[in-house]
């Protein structure tokens, strides 16, 4: 594979380059150019020009709204008194970076969490605490947690906390968004035992993907209550109408200067 391979703009052309330039990839973290150039891999959460003049980023949940239904708009991180922070919109190659996230030997775990460095390392200026939301136990609860680690190592400022616990009953993947509300706020408690060591530190909860946004508001919430102070919540990326995204401008010649041939002698 060669150093600065380019994918040309097509319908799944994010996706492309992931496979083509970042499947051998050796780059360690943290990687500043591999941080930056992961920014490709999500759609920007900006409303694209054609549709400029009828809808509008609700700036809490970070959804595109019609300008119409602005007004209307039911926004649960606004009712709760928090702003989303995401690195963008979901795209088909972000899809699979979260889905690698969750293998045993995750390929792309280098390229997401230099991604993630370089997303919060302007946002995180003070001590924080890191609060991951917890996900399923087993194999992919042992690969979140390693990635989680593996962010945090790389922002001095900035401890991982499991303060949160879950004790899953059913699965949300598939729920309604009612239904959903309901399944959280039976699976998830906060660890008491860990609250001292927060001390007077910020708080980000941080969870791979926000579709409904239930899950995490509620963790947000649960710690809010507990500590008496709001926490960020922060994703990677944030899940849309794909009806958006398809008004949305193809990403052009996809490279990557960073890129190491892949090591064939040891």
């Amino acid at each position: 594979m060669m150093t600065g391979t380019t994918c040309s703009s097509s319908p799944d052309s994010r996706r492309s380059f992931l496979v083509s330039c970042c499947l051998a990839c050796q780059q360690c973290v943290p990687h500043i150019g591999c941080g930056e150039r992961a920014a490709c891999v999500v759609y920007p959460i900006t409303i694209p020009p054609v549709l400029s003049v009828s809808h509008l980023v609700c700036d809490a949940c970070l959804s595109p709204v019609p300008r119409r239904d602005f007004a209307r708009h039911s926004c649960v991180f606004g009712a709760a008194g928090l702003s989303l922070r995401a690195l963008g919109w979901s795209s088909s190659a972000s899809e699979l970076l979260r889905s690698d996230l969750r293998r045993e030997r995750p390929h792309y775990r280098g390229m997401l969490a230099n991604a993630l460095v370089h997303f919060l390392s302007p946002l995180i200026t003070e001590d924080a605490v890191l609060v991951p939301v917890p996900i399923s136990h087993g194999r992919r609860s042992d690969s979140w947690n390693a990635f989680v680690g593996l962010v945090a190592r790389e922002l001095p400022r900035l401890i991982v906390l499991p303060l949160l616990r879950r004790k899953k009953i059913k699965s949300t993947r598939a729920s309604v968004a009612q239904l959903r509300g309901e399944i959280v706020r039976q699976e998830y408690s906060v660890v008491e035992d860990l609250l001292l060591r927060v001390e007077d530190r910020n708080l980000y909860v941080l969870d791979d993907n926000v579709t409904t946004g239930h899950t995490i508001v509620y963790c947000c919430k649960l710690l809010a209550q507990t500590l008496s102070r709001q926490p960020v919540p922060v994703c990677f990326d944030r899940t849309v109408s794909p009806r958006i995204l398809q008004r949305c401008t193809p990403v052009q010649n996809l490279s990557c200067e960073y890129q190491q041939p892949k090591d064939t002698n040891g």
